[in-house]
Parts: structure tokens; sequence; C-alpha cells
């Protein structure tokens, strides 16, 4: 990967070999593709998107969980790609999978931090989803109050800028996380 990210190097091999690594049976040679894909943004963005792709339905959650933070970092060049392939591995993680509860931490975490911090729309859209039916998604809103704890005081209460707009967002999510839990156990 470093070798594919250097801006000089046009040496069609390296990516052939990265694509057969891609697909290798071991989790341990396709972790750290996973978690350094982005090292490629600038000499082969398609061909890293495509691999992020492929590991975002990887049978590994280990190797999912490197996508998901990964595509963290993406998010600042193309939200609505990145959060919405997070997303889709937080919707995939099935209950009862193994390490599947470190995963879905990450996933709300990292969409709660889009939604509350820049009002990011595919975030907002999977945070409602989560909060407008917690009977059915406790394991993920259960995330959710540790992710927001440090914003619901972001910045000076007599601000009326950004950071009440963080606040306000926190606190929203606060009060549908309180309505949805109290309906959901009346």
């Amino acid at each position: 990967l470093a070798l594919a990210a250097g801006s000089g190097c046009t040496d069609t091999t390296i990516i052939q070999t990265l694509d057969t690594l891609v697909k290798d049976p071991s989790p341990r040679v396709r972790f750290p593709i996973a978690q350094y894909a982005t090292w490629i943004r600038n000499t082969q963005p398609a061909k890293m998107w495509k691999w992020l792709e492929i590991f975002s339905e990887d049978e590994s959650i280990t190797v999912r969980d490197a996508c998901v933070h990964a595509l963290n970092h993406l998010a600042n060049v193309d939200s609505a790609r990145a959060l919405t392939l997070i997303d889709e591995i937080l919707e995939s993680v099935s209950k009862d999978l193994e390490g599947g509860d470190k995963l879905t931490k990450s996933a709300v975490q990292i969409l709660t931090g889009w939604y509350v911090w820049r009002n990011e729309r595919a975030a907002c859209a999977a945070i409602a989803r989560i909060t407008s039916n917690i009977a059915e998604r406790a394991n993920q809103a259960g995330y959710i109050p540790f992710a927001i704890r440090e914003l619901l005081t972001h910045g000076a209460m007599e601000d009326p800028g950004e950071p009440a707009a963080i606040r306000g967002r926190a606190v929203e999510l606060l009060r549908a996380l309180s309505k949805q839990s109290c309906d959901a156990v009346r």
C-alpha cells in the first residue's frame, strides 16, 4: 500500500497484487488493507472505493471494523458515500455474531458523531432509524449516550453559533432516546 500510495508509482503489478490480497482467505491479510486503504486515495481512488465496498461485506468482523474506521476518515472527502457504507455495515451486523458488538459500537458512535457534529444527511437517517425503533434496536441505541455525553455541554452556553447547533442536536438525540425508551417500557 505504501508503494501504491507513492505519487510516482505507476507499476500495475503492485495494484494487481493488492487486488489478489483483498480476496485472500485469511482475514489477517485482508485486515491491514482495509485499515490502510485510504493511503491510495490520491493515486487510485476508484480502486480504494472498490476495495472498501468489498470489505464492507467481509465475513470477518475485524476486517469490517477496520473498513468502518477507514470510511470514517473518508467521510471528510465524500461524506454521503462513506457514511452510507458505514450504515450498510451496521445494518448487516447479526446480533448473534461473535464480535458484532464491537463493530456495532464503532458504526453507531461514528454515525452519531457525524450527525451531531456536522448534521450529515446519511448519518441523520441512520440515527433516526435507531431512535425511532428502540425496542428492536436497543443494542444499537445503547451506544449513543456515550457518544453524545460531552457534546451535551459543547462550547459556551451563551454561544449561539455552531456550538449551540451541536448541543441542540445532542440534546434532541437524548430527548428522542428517552422518549422512545419510555414508550417501549410502557
